[in-house]
């Protein structure tokens, strides 16, 4: 019996053909850039295999390369002033904002504590970043495409 997996028989050199439930296998939302949308899929992948520093050091950086496409002319100022930016700019709601700082905080933690950061942590990283990316790619494609029909 496989032990010390942290849930990822695939590490042992097992091939999944099926699942159920189904999964997307981390994959980012619709509309997402590709690079953005990759880091977003490191990160889910990390959670997944049990690497939670890992996982929220990319939730991080996937918020870090949105706002730097989403502002390009401020993508060198710190992302704490970047995501106040998309704040005030009606970008990011207040709520969603707010959000995008415990993805910035959380992954700061990660990076830099001693502590190990825990799934649960880690599972609400994801969570937030993956709403965030809705937020910011699908819901504006989706209306836009809509308003084009």
């Amino acid at each position: 019996m496989p032990t010390q997996v942290n849930g990822n028989l695939e590490s042992l050199g097992y091939r999944f053909i099926r699942q159920w439930p189904n999964s997307e296998r981390g994959a980012a939302p619709q509309h997402v850039p590709e690079n953005i949308s990759r880091f977003f899929e490191q990160g889910t992948s990390s959670l997944l295999g049990g690497n939670f520093d890992a996982a929220a050091i990319m939730f991080r950086k996937t918020l870090e390369a949105s706002t730097k496409e989403k502002i390009p002319d401020d993508a060198g100022k710190p992302l704490v002033k970047r995501i106040d930016l998309l704040v005030l700019s009606g970008e990011l709601t207040k709520d969603i904002g707010q959000w995008a700082h415990e993805i910035r905080v959380g992954g700061n933690e990660a990076a830099h504590d001693e502590e190990l950061y825990s799934a649960d942590d880690a599972e609400a990283l994801k969570n937030f970043t993956e709403a965030y990316l809705r937020y910011v790619y699908t819901l504006p494609t989706m209306v836009a495409n809509r308003r084009a029909s």
